[in-house]
């Protein structure tokens, strides 16, 4: 996906193309405004097993059965805030992002529910930081290695593709705790290209390279001692 001007919608299109062949099954890739919810401030981006309910419920021409589903906030992406190619940049950071929750998770159409819609709705209006999968004193909870690795590969895949994504702006390792996702990157060695021909899920369910592996462990070492190191000065 080359950088260029911004049409929101057709930019999605081209999403939709891509990401069946890139994760093994289809996935709904929808806008907030699409449907009528109502999220919080910081949230960009969503994925959840319940989503796919509030495709069937707000776009049922759309609708095809449970199944994974990214939800992207558009009210930022067609203000004007951004430049076209700021926003085609930022856009496309989300959906890899939320694309590799839907890979990490496992996520496929057998745990989506048929109902889940008013919970969802209630999550989503909430700070995402106070959400069950995120909360806690560890910053990174809901963002472990699995995902960066997953991350990682699809950034990857997508790249060799002449399809480039930011994995920097996709991977906010500050606001989480962590290293850079270009750290992890390198730390991946040559598994990126190695395992290429495989489902990203066997790919993850192989043992992680040992540098990789040494780099999530010092993370959370060190991300352990800091929430130590607070709780002891109160």
């Amino acid at each position: 996906m080359m950088i260029h001007s911004l049409d929101i919608d057709k930019r999605r299109g081209q999403w939709r193309r891509t990401i069946p062949g890139l994760i093994g099954q289809q996935c709904y890739l929808v806008f907030a405004s699409e449907l009528g919810i109502q999220c919080h401030g910081r949230l960009a981006g969503l994925t959840a097993v319940g989503l796919s309910a509030l495709v069937a419920e707000s776009l049922p021409d759309q609708f095809r059965g449970p199944l994974p589903a990214i939800c992207i906030v558009d009210d930022d992406l067609r203000s004007g805030k951004y430049s076209p190619e700021g926003a085609a940049v930022v856009f496309d950071a989300i959906v890899l992002h939320e694309l590799a929750h839907v890979v990490a998770g496992n996520i496929t159409p057998e745990v989506c529910p048929v109902s889940d819609q008013e919970s969802l709705r209630d999550l989503v209006a909430t700070d995402c930081l106070e959400w069950p999968a995120h909360a806690g004193s560890l910053r990174w909870l809901g963002h472990e290695a699995r995902f960066i690795r997953a991350l990682c590969h699809l950034h990857y895949r997508l790249n060799s593709k002449r399809q480039w994504t930011s994995l920097s702006l996709s991977f906010s390792h500050k606001s989480y705790g962590l290293s850079s996702a270009e750290r992890y990157l390198k730390a991946l060695g040559d598994e990126l290209q190695r395992y290429d021909w495989l489902t990203l899920q066997e790919v993850l369910n192989r043992p992680m390279p040992e540098a990789f592996s040494k780099l999530w462990t010092a993370d959370v070492l060190r991300s352990v001692k800091s929430v130590r190191s607070r709780k002891e000065q109160v």
